[in-house]
């Protein structure tokens, strides 16, 4: 090995090493000021595309389908394939890893569209003085306080490393209004209000129907 090839191979340890663990202290650090932040001072959070989308899952999506393209390539490539091992072993690992890289990104990817249906344009704003949170949606708003919500259903995965969850307010006078984990700012509700009527129902693929 050359020295520049050794340079590079340390470059490519030292980034697959940093490189997860400087995303989560961002993605902590982040998650703790929109925590918060909105307990002492007026805030308001808007969510965007960007936001939304720049996301470990979706990051992950996007490896995961590109992993299942060149196992896929392989798998067709019999050149590519020999192997002391018999045969239909070689094509049963590579075809297991093809379905399971594509089955965990279709399903990442199918989570997150229909998450963003329910999350893009939201925007979540916080008064800490009157202790309630306006929430504005297509053009409707919701003004939310612990005295007029009459419960909360949340919906999740309830995954350590996957987490999916929407919540279902359900406000007096019938109004309902669903806002989803993804949505920025949502981290800071149950801070916010802590005597809201929470009721937890486990979904394995907690989608958010059209009905809602």
């Amino acid at each position: 090995m050359t020295t520049g090839e050794t340079i590079i191979s340390v470059i490519l340890i030292l980034l697959s090493v940093i490189g997860p663990f400087t995303v989560f202290i961002w993605y902590a650090l982040k998650y703790s000021k929109e925590t918060f932040d909105p307990l002492l001072h007026p805030r308001t959070y808007y969510t965007s595309a960007k936001y939304f989308f720049w996301s470990i899952d979706f990051v992950k999506s996007i490896y995961l389908i590109a992993f299942g393209v060149v196992m896929l390539t392989l798998l067709l490539t019999k050149e590519n394939l020999k192997s002391v091992y018999p045969i239909w072993t070689v094509y049963a690992l590579y075809g297991s890893l093809v379905v399971l890289s594509f089955g965990a990104a279709a399903l990442w990817l199918t989570l997150q569209l229909n998450y963003w249906k329910f999350s893009k344009g939201r925007v979540l704003s916080f008064d800490p003085e009157a202790r309630t949170l306006t929430v504005q949606v297509e053009g409707s708003e919701y003004i939310i306080r612990e005295d007029n919500v009459e419960r909360v259903d949340i919906f999740s995965n309830e995954g350590y490393r996957n987490l999916y969850e929407y919540y279902q307010f359900t406000l007096r006078g019938g109004r309902c209004l669903i806002i989803t984990d993804r949505t920025k700012g949502a981290a800071a509700i149950f801070d916010f209000f802590r005597e809201l009527p929470l009721y937890r129902h486990k979904r394995r693929v907690p989608l958010i129907s059209a009905s809602h």
